[in-house]
């Protein structure tokens, strides 16, 4: 995160109470977050529920949040309290979006007229050569996700997923050394059909239902790393 204001640092305590001390120990904060879960009121201050992890991932989750083309962020993020923060980048990326970077390092591997494929064509073709067809998840999601719907407590388990994904793919890639794409790809279906069978996450029980499916997706990724299936027969 702050590495942004650390280049410039009449921006760095203002970074800092905005988004937290990046001095915290990461990993400590990773396993906390683990540990107990995503505030329940986290709408109140953050972009996304894994902004909660460090200030690194706060700023990062904001960051994109305001980049991304046509987001709407202004409306989507209305009355949240990380409109404060949006508004905070969208200020700072003003002032400094024609500033000259203060370290400039490293060499252009490749030029844009060089690129064979767009990004969208790279990621296209990944995708088309994973094997899905062999996924049977129902009876494992329907384990995971047993919340009843009448329960208070009780949200759609795709949204609780889909509001974790970064988290998931970001500790399942990291741990099985699996390509990013795959992961993603694979959370993405199982999120398709969490929706298709209506189940239903406890969000007094958010952190068994975050363990089990990084559990589940992890063992997912390291059989089809073994063996090019998901699924052993």
């Amino acid at each position: 995160m702050l590495r942004f204001c650390r280049l410039h640092q009449s921006h760095l305590e203002s970074c800092r109470a905005t988004f937290g001390d990046d001095r915290e120990d990461y990993d400590t904060a990773l396993q906390r977050h683990y540990a107990e879960g995503v505030p329940a009121q986290w709408r109140d201050s953050f972009v996304s529920a894994y902004a909660t992890t460090h200030p690194w991932e706060d700023f990062a989750e904001t960051f994109a949040a305001w980049l991304t083309p046509r987001s709407a962020w202004r409306k989507r993020y209305r009355g949240w309290g990380a409109m404060a923060k949006l508004q905070y980048m969208n200020r700072i990326a003003r002032e400094l979006g024609n500033v000259d970077p203060v370290r400039r390092r490293g060499r252009t591997d490749i030029t844009v007229d060089e690129m064979e494929a767009t990004v969208a064509e790279f990621y296209q073709r990944t995708n088309d050569d994973i094997p899905l067809e062999d996924l049977a998840l129902d009876t494992d999601l329907r384990d995971i996700f047993d919340a009843s719907k009448r329960r208070k407590t009780a949200r759609p388990a795709h949204e609780f997923l889909h509001a974790q994904r970064k988290a998931v793919v970001d500790k399942v890639a990291y741990w099985t050394g699996a390509q990013r794409p795959l992961i993603k790809k694979l959370i993405e279906v199982i999120e398709k059909r969490i929706d298709e069978l209506g189940l239903f996450a406890d969000t007094a029980r958010e952190s068994e239902h975050l363990i089990q499916i990084t559990v589940y997706v992890t063992a997912l990724a390291m059989n089809y790393m073994a063996r090019g299936k998901f699924v052993h027969p």
